[in-house]
């Protein structure tokens, strides 16, 4: 009627920024004070406002119980409505699944202003808005989740070693996670190679991790000293690049991997993800430089530009196809005028 768009800011944490975007006049209507949560420890469930985040939940629970957790991801700062309708993970997702496969219920505000929660508003639109809609509906201002069990001790490890190829067939309570970088080999007269650096999380004590590593992947050659026994709050804080010894109080700021097991399990028609789909792993393409100028800058991203298009052979095609929570606007976006068909819109389905 007006001809401006509506665009829904929850945490605010988004690679393309397309909350902020329009090609025409826009109105964001902004839930940064819908931030609450309880945790009912007894029924093991937690009840969050949209625009909480993942680190003001994680603080929340461990407030409450020290064997209870939720299987978001290890970015403190996301929010937690883009993450669970955007089919969210984390490092428990080879124990538990996605963050969405644990949503039993939430609030919506449909466009006639109806306040509607999982009943009234039926299974299809429940669906719906934890498959990546979750802005296409309406206006979610609140979650229940189901909480998760981990137990009381967790290990930590990171091995550098020579790239390896590993199987996704590991115990579902060990995840893997792989950087690659590029080095200058020192032994080797200036010529750069390859390394990975592995690092992981194991629910269980390091007694139980060293053998199963040892039968399974012996090539990386862990060890207890490798090893690191915490609490999972302090894992959380460790992944997300703290240290073991900084207080969980950080988790409530707030900021402008090889899988399998259970998430092998799920029907991609329940919540659907790419691994249900038959993929195996997920890329992120990263690019950092110290370099002022735009000279610096457009070299650093022709680089990486490169590295994406080399990668093109040996990803999903037909369409190349992206997580919508890590969307990728190079790879396609709404035409103007809605015209948008469903073969496009498919790339962001997986």
């Amino acid at each position: 009627k007006h001809g401006l768009e509506i665009r829904v800011r929850g945490g605010g944490h988004y690679f393309e920024g397309v909350s902020y975007v329009s090609n025409v006049p826009l109105i964001i209507i902004d839930l940064i004070n819908l931030s609450s949560i309880n945790v009912d420890v007894e029924n093991e469930i937690a009840c969050v406002q949209s625009s909480a985040t993942i680190g003001q939940l994680y603080y929340k629970i461990a407030e409450k119980s020290k064997i209870l957790a939720f299987l978001a991801g290890i970015c403190h700062s996301v929010g937690v409505d883009g993450h669970f309708s955007g089919r969210g993970y984390g490092l428990l997702l080879r124990k538990y699944g996605l963050a969405a496969d644990h949503v039993v219920d939430a609030h919506l505000i449909d466009v006639e202003g109806r306040f509607l929660d999982r009943e009234s508003m039926g299974e299809d639109l429940f669906w719906a808005i934890l498959v990546g809609g979750g802005a296409s509906f309406g206006v979610i201002i609140a979650w229940k989740i189901k909480l998760v069990t981990v137990p009381q001790t967790v290990t930590v490890f990171t091995i550098l070693n020579k790239w390896q190829y590993i199987a996704d067939k590991l115990d579902e309570d060990l995840i893997l996670r792989i950087f690659l970088r590029r080095l200058v080999d020192a032994t080797a007269k200036g010529k750069r190679t390859m390394q990975a650096l592995f690092s992981g999380l194991f629910l269980g004590g390091v007694d139980r991790l060293l053998p199963l590593m040892d039968q399974s992947f012996h090539v990386l050659g862990l060890v207890k000293q490798d090893c690191i026994e915490l609490s999972w709050i302090k894992s959380v804080l460790c992944f997300a690049g703290f240290q073991k010894r900084e207080s969980r109080d950080v988790l409530l700021e707030r900021t402008t991997i090889l899988e399998g097991g259970k998430m092998s399990e799920i029907s991609e028609s329940k919540i659907p993800f790419r691994h249900r789909a038959g993929n195996i792993c997920q890329i992120e393409h990263l690019v950092v430089w110290a370099e002022e100028g735009i000279e610096a800058s457009q070299r650093h991203i022709n680089w990486i530009g490169e590295l994406y298009s080399y990668l093109t052979p040996y990803v999903s095609k037909d369409p190349r196809e992206a997580y919508i929570n890590y969307k990728d606007l190079d790879i396609g976006m709404n035409n103007e005028g809605y015209t948008t068909n469903y073969k496009q819109a498919s790339i962001w389905g997986v």
